[in-house]
Order: C-alpha cells, then sequence, then structure tokens
C-alpha cells in the first residue's frame, strides 16, 4: 500500500513497493524519484499535484493510504543509520584493496631491485 508523505512546504512523496508497477504514470504526472531523501527512497512531487496523481492511482486500481503523515523522525534516522552502515562497509572495502595494492607495490618493487642487480 502507498502512502503519501508532507515532505516540504511545495511538495509531497509518495513510496511504497507498488509504485515499480506505475513508475511511467508517476513520470508522466511531473513525479521524480529520488533515492537520496531524507526519509529514504520515494517520489517527489508538487503538492498541488495531488489530485491527479490519487486520480490515476484509483485508474490503476493501485491501493494507498488516504491520510498524508508528516515526516517521521524515526524514517529519517533509520535512513541515515542505513546511510552509515553502507558508507562503513564502502570503507572498510577500500581498505582492503588499499591494503592489497600495497603488497602488489612493495612486490614490483622488489622485481625492480632484482632486474637492477641481475643486469649489474
Amino acid at each position: 500500500m502507498l502512502e503519501f508523505i508532507n515532505y516540504s512546504k511545495y511538495s509531497l512523496v509518495v513510496r511504497g513497493k507498488e509504485t515499480k508497477n506505475i513508475k511511467k504514470e508517476l513520470k508522466d504526472l511531473g513525479c521524480k524519484y529520488n533515492p537520496n531523501l531524507s526519509i529514504g527512497k520515494g517520489w517527489l512531487f508538487k503538492k498541488e499535484d495531488f489530485s491527479d496523481i490519487t486520480d490515476m492511482l484509483d485508474e490503476q486500481e493501485v491501493d494507498y493510504h488516504e491520510d498524508i503523515e508528516d515526516i517521521a523522525p524515526e524514517d529519517v534516522r533509520k535512513n541515515y543509520e542505513e546511510k552509515l552502515k553502507d558508507i562503513e562497509m564502502n570503507i572498510k572495502k577500500l581498505e582492503k584493496k588499499k591494503r592489497h595494492i600495497i603488497v602488489e607495490l612493495d612486490v614490483a618493487k622488489e622485481e625492480c631491485k632484482k632486474n637492477k642487480t641481475s643486469k649489474k
């Protein structure tokens, strides 16, 4: 079931698994997909387009909550915690790559030294 969130003074967000099936229709109505909202992923649109969006959802027989919710602080916190975990995981991957590159450089340096001494 889709939900609407009061995202700012001028915009709303619609989100939910069912948006994947209607992404073309959402785009056609001017919605913009944003995976980096403070509340996570969602489709951002102007408040003035709300009735057009709900009309389309009714035509497509997509269920949605009729109430517009305010941003829940726990959604923001959860989203930032997930982003932090992703960043920490990427740091670990980069550190592992760095160690691998350092080993490769050390091996290359040793080979260069061996080549210099064998040429003498």
